[in-house]
């Protein structure tokens, strides 16, 4: 998948609204906003690791860490792209409505959620796309039933969220701490 494509497929709104700044003669701000959003729906090239069980399912900051849980808040500079941890087969989704608290804030665990449950050879895992403030679109690139690859593409949250993960057969020693940069389908979070 490309950035152009990422533009087109979820964000076709904001492709108009830049075309009618340009009509109305609003240069400067067009194209401000045009690489904004160029940046914002960047892909960026993955080189996945060989070795290593789970990897990270997105890019951000670990915020929250324990035996079975692990949390990270993307800002609005993070690839807002999410990546499959690990190699499986959906076999549940749920979207939650709920709020648009700010992603950082506890009161984000009430927002809008697309909960994803994968079969792994480690157990169940349960990935939580969660909006933030901003972040109203949430969207999978996979649905129940497919089969899921290491590193693969996963989803995309639009402006500022958090993905969480969570282990629901199995307790797991993470390879990294609170307050670690980590980067989606590369970063290996347990071994």
């Amino acid at each position: 998948m490309k950035s152009i494509d990422l533009i087109i497929n979820y964000s076709f709104l904001f492709v108009i609204i830049i075309f009618l700044l340009f009509i109305l003669k609003y240069y400067k701000t067009a194209l401000s906003f045009l690489l904004f959003l160029l940046y914002f729906h960047r892909v960026p090239n993955k080189i996945i690791p060989i070795n290593g069980s789970i990897l990270s399912p997105a890019y951000g900051t670990i915020r929250e860490l324990s035996n079975n849980h692990i949390s990270i808040f993307l800002n609005v500079n993070d690839v807002h792209l999410q990546y499959c941890p690990c190699d499986g087969k959906i076999i549940s989704q749920k979207y939650i409505v709920g709020n648009y608290c700010f992603a950082q804030n506890q009161c984000s665990d009430k927002n809008s959620t697309l909960e994803t449950i994968i079969d792994t050879e480690f157990g169940k895992i349960k990935i939580k796309q969660i909006s933030g403030i901003i972040a109203r679109k949430i969207i999978s690139f996979k649905k129940v039933g497919d089969s899921i690859k290491r590193g693969e593409l996963f989803g995309f949250i639009r402006f500022g969220s958090r993905v969480d993960l969570d282990f629901i057969d199995t307790i797991v020693n993470f390879n990294v701490d609170k307050n670690d940069k980590v980067i989606g389908g590369e970063t290996i979070l347990v071994n």
